[in-house]
């Protein structure tokens, strides 16, 4: 993953691994899932953005639930 988001990461680098993990058992034909939870702030769509950028070659979704 070196896209350039690295410096805006910084010591998230297990979490950057578990993504890169991701990604690998998806090339290699397995499903899985990963959910992103936690308080506002802590850096999830900056984790969801490093994902996409680095799934080049993958079709991606995305979907936001927003609280009433």
């Amino acid at each position: 993953m070196t896209d350039g988001t690295a410096d805006r990461l910084l010591g998230r680098s297990a979490e950057l691994r578990a993504l890169e993990g991701l990604l690998s058992t998806v090339k290699n034909g397995h499903a899985t899932v990963l959910v992103f939870r936690g308080e506002p702030g802590i850096g999830k769509s900056a984790l969801i953005e490093r994902l996409v950028l680095s799934a080049s070659g993958f079709q991606t979704l995305r979907a936001v639930g927003v609280e009433s």
